[in-house]
């Protein structure tokens, strides 16, 4: 038995000082590249522009011209970062702290979602730290003026709502969320569905619940912002996307080099974290699907498309690090 502990606290402290050794590291680098005055990746500047034109009073969704050409991306980003703008002044440093902060607040997700799974405080930092060392595998994406930060954090929070509180009201308030997600980044459409499915297993009625008032919203939401834009709106963000062609180069180099090559100890961990699933009930099962299809199989979607980058899979290492750091708190049991 002394071993079987001895084996425990080597487990413990080693995984928590290879967790706290890369969020340090991707703090300091994340704080420096804040005040960096140029840019970071190639459309950033772009997202600068657009901010600069809330401050000037000007649409985003407009007909192309010379001067400017809208995004295809829905547009609360830039309103959350100039809203920041407004006190610090328009350049990288808003749009930035954004993402940085949405970074953090993911990590903080991951790290409260793995205590309401039993996990001790350790296992939550183990999950959150591994999550922010996935920082090179997307693309050093986290703390740019992009807005694939502020969108993930955005879905885990409606995720962790769906999945873990129940009734009407908590209803509406996840269907507000993921709508509000929406308005960051279309995909979180794509985490809604599947979330929904595992949902169904757990609890229909909340199910049902949360798809009527997400359908609701999208259309009178989408509608508004179509007339406002004279049909620019649905131009830019359905339209426009809608044409992107398949990349078929990433069909099976997704699972093979993307994911299985960069995380596989976190993939050879999902069938123990299944068994012990299985033996808790049901229920634990129906969640882990539906993560899986909510952030993994999403990322997959947007990665088989032409125009697609590394950042697409800052959803799925977000999924596989949550189930390494759960497979080991559902661990440290077996040897009792």
């Amino acid at each position: 038995m002394k071993i079987v502990r001895y084996a425990n606290l080597l487990l413990q402290y080693g995984c928590l000082g290879l967790a706290s050794w890369f969020a340090a590291c991707f703090i300091y680098v994340a704080v420096l590249s804040l005040t960096y005055p140029f840019h970071l990746e190639w459309m950033e500047g772009h997202m600068i522009d657009t901010i600069q034109r809330i401050f000037d009073g000007k649409a985003i969704y407009v007909e192309p011209t010379i001067e400017f050409v809208p995004f295809i991306y829905t547009p609360l980003f830039y309103y959350v970062a100039a809203a920041v703008a407004w006190v610090t002044g328009v350049d990288f440093f808003p749009a930035r702290l954004v993402s940085f902060l949405s970074t953090l607040g993911t990590a903080g997700i991951l790290y409260l979602w793995v205590k309401r799974e039993g996990g001790q405080w350790w296992h939550g930092l183990v999950g959150a730290g591994l999550f922010l060392a996935t920082y090179k595998l997307s693309g050093r994406w986290f703390d740019t003026s992009r807005i694939d930060s502020l969108y993930l954090f955005v879905t885990m929070c409606g995720l962790y709502l769906l999945f873990y509180f129940r009734g009407k009201k908590y209803a509406v308030l996840t269907a507000a969320v993921f709508i509000t997600g929406f308005f960051i980044k279309q995909a979180t459409l794509l985490s809604l569905a599947p979330a929904l499915l595992a949902l169904l297993f757990i609890h229909w009625r909340d199910a049902f619940r949360i798809g009527f008032v997400a359908v609701g919203l999208l259309l009178v939401s989408v509608y508004i912002a179509d007339q406002i834009t004279d049909g620019w709106f649905r131009y830019y963000v359905f339209e426009i996307p809608a044409g992107h062609r398949m990349d078929y180069r990433y069909i099976t180099s997704f699972w093979t080099h993307e994911m299985l090559r960069a995380l596989p100890v976190c993939f050879a961990l999902i069938p123990v974290l299944l068994f012990a699933a299985w033996k808790q009930g049901k229920q634990n099962i129906a969640i882990y699907f539906g993560l899986f299809g909510a952030l993994v199989v999403s990322s997959y979607l947007m990665r088989i498309h032409y125009g697609s980058y590394l950042n697409v899979l800052i959803p799925a290492h977000a999924c596989m690090v949550l189930f390494a750091a759960l497979t080991l708190a559902k661990m440290q049991h077996y040897p009792k």
